[in-house]
């Protein structure tokens, strides 16, 4: 395959680009055609850009390099993937594990698959680290990385997976997560910034998942009923079916989203208007070490650092549904307004609450 060359020139006020494709059957093929570009820089990004669509390995079926925009190669594999992933749920999950390593590669500067290898992943791996999210979300995300790139060797767009021997992070299962006490979740709440208070006050007010509170929009919220609504979107569905349901409001937290903007149609929102998720977690473990260093300025480091791991953002959510157990809810309502899909999923937690409240019990008789 000859490979195709060109050029760009300025003739009074118009630009032009000249491609020459080789020779087609034995006949030189030229195209000229008018750019809309309004600088010859610009026309040489659009010449250079025509060029790589056109000399790609994949026009000829026959992969020699990687020479492939990682961004494409996503967007194929997304075509792909929506066509062999019948559950909506399952097929969103890996576009936003994928999504998510697409991304951080971006913000490293790497946007070819020909920049890709095992140190490229080591330094994916260590980015994605510092928004906070767990080995295990980054796992997910190289794994879909790992998997666009499988589907353009298999589909010979690309010659080689570049990271298919990467090292997954270990992982630390959190076997047990406790119920923050009442003067931590004050604490916590005092000691979060302004524009992340109303986040961690709903979450712990609802027993909402983050997704869940990320996804809520203003139409949803209910204040003269007290009530919130948990509802599928066409972009975005609740983990279970049994996620769909409506949840009732305290009236601290009314006052709260009563305070908020309405400067868009999600409750909380980043500035340009989409659900906020990025950093969540990572400015959640900030306030969680500071309000343990306030409440007890006693304990070690190490001792703060370990108790931190049991108090993760989803320990508000069983802080939220041990309040309910508390207070004497019956099992199928607190399994209702949770959204557990299994009642086994809230036996259990009721069974981790009345031990630890057993173990209380015993260490204060008298005798």
């Amino acid at each position: 395959m000859t490979t195709a060359t060109g050029r760009v020139y300025k003739r009074g006020k118009k630009i032009y680009m000249t491609i020459n494709k080789g020779y087609i059957n034995g006949e030189r093929v030229r195209e000229t055609k008018v750019t809309k570009a309004t600088t010859l820089r610009d026309a040489k990004q659009l010449l250079d850009e025509e060029l790589y669509k056109l000399n790609r390995a994949a026009k000829t079926g026959r992969a020699t390099d990687n020479n492939y925009l990682i961004s494409e190669l996503h967007s194929d594999w997304i075509d792909y993937i929506k066509t062999v992933t019948p559950n909506p749920k399952t097929c969103n999950d890996y576009m936003n594990n994928a999504e998510r390593a697409v991304k951080e590669l971006e913000k490293l500067g790497i946007i070819n698959v020909s920049e890709l290898n095992l140190k490229v992943g080591t330094k994916l791996q260590k980015a994605l680290q510092k928004t906070g999210v767990s080995h295990n979300t980054i796992n997910k995300s190289v794994v879909k990385l790992k998997a666009i790139l499988e589907y353009g060797l298999d589909n010979k767009l690309i010659a080689e997976n570049p990271i298919a021997k990467i090292t997954l992070l270990p992982t630390v299962r959190v076997k047990y997560r406790r119920a923050y006490t009442t003067e931590e979740v004050h604490m916590l709440l005092k000691l979060a910034p302004d524009n992340w208070r109303p986040f961690y006050h709903f979450a712990v007010s609802t027993g909402c998942r983050m997704a869940e509170i990320a996804n809520i929009r203003w139409e949803d919220i209910n204040i003269p009923g007290s009530t919130l609504r948990i509802t599928p979107r066409l972009d975005w569905k609740p983990k279970t079916k049994s996620g769909e349901r409506t949840i009732p409001m305290t009236e601290k937290l009314k006052a709260t989203l009563s305070n908020l903007p309405h400067s868009s149609e999600y409750v909380f929102a980043t500035r340009d208007g989409q659900p906020r998720l990025h950093n969540t977690l990572r400015e959640f473990k900030k306030i969680v070490r500071s309000m343990l260093a306030e409440l007890y300025p006693d304990w070690s480091k190490e001792k703060r650092a370990e108790e931190a791991k049991l108090l993760d953002f989803h320990a508000l959510r069983y802080t939220f549904c041990t309040e309910l157990i508390k207070n004497g809810v019956d099992i199928k309502t607190v399994q209702k307004i949770m959204g557990h899909a299994d009642v086994k999923t809230t036996l259990g937690i009721y069974a981790q609450y009345v031990h630890g409240g057993m173990e209380d019990a015993i260490q204060n008789i008298s005798w």
